[in-house]
């Protein structure tokens, strides 16, 4: 299996799919557990500052050696991965609120259709970054008919 990045294939790794399985398991756990604290009437925006804190610290230990390595200029990208930041945020508020007011089993499907959005937003905004396929459009659509199906059902 190959993935176009910047014009050219390249073949998707075991090592990758590895990764990409355990941040669904995570982002899984982690809503679980955000459900269960909200419905304590904890505030969701206590939730979210206790989580990206959390995060933030994580981050800094995991991350520190590739900083003090010279291994990353900050200053490259560093509006963009700002910007990111503030829309992550923006999204991890809302994504708290929804499972404070809602059900997990509603909200998260709901909260994982970001693909499709995401798919959307970059025909245009990565035009001739990355190469998008009538089969990531398809893909998109069946994650859409089963939130359908489950939020029907």
């Amino acid at each position: 299996m190959s993935t176009p990045v910047h014009g050219q294939a390249r073949s998707l790794r075991p090592l990758g799919l590895l990764f990409g399985l355990t941040a669904v398991l995570s982002y899984a756990i982690a809503q679980l557990l955000t459900r269960h604290a909200v419905s304590e009437d904890a505030s969701p925006l206590l939730g979210v500052l206790i989580a990206l804190s959390v995060g933030t610290l994580g981050f800094t230990f995991v991350a520190g050696r590739q900083f003090s390595d010279g291994a990353s200029d900050l200053r490259r990208g560093a509006l963009l991965f700002a910007v990111a930041g503030f829309f992550s945020t923006l999204g991890v508020i809302f994504q708290f609120e929804a499972l404070h007011q809602g059900q997990v089993i509603v909200v998260s499907p709901i909260s994982n259709t970001s693909p499709l959005f995401t798919l959307i937003l970059a025909t245009v905004m990565l035009r001739g970054v990355e190469q998008l396929t009538l089969n990531a459009f398809l893909g998109a659509g069946l994650v859409m008919a089963g939130v359908a199906v489950i939020r029907l059902g």
